[in-house]
């Protein structure tokens, strides 16, 4: 987890790691948004 989370950061040439980073990397996709938008809705 630590890996991805140091990866991601030095990629985005982030100084700080947070709790935004964090959820980009870990928080599960919201698909019910998704699917709503590909209905036309």
């Amino acid at each position: 987890m630590a890996a991805e989370l140091l990866a991601l950061a030095a990629k985005r040439e982030l100084a700080q790691l947070d709790e935004k980073l964090y959820l980009d990397v870990f928080a599960p996709p919201d698909t019910s948004t998704n699917r709503r938008a590909a209905s036309g809705r």
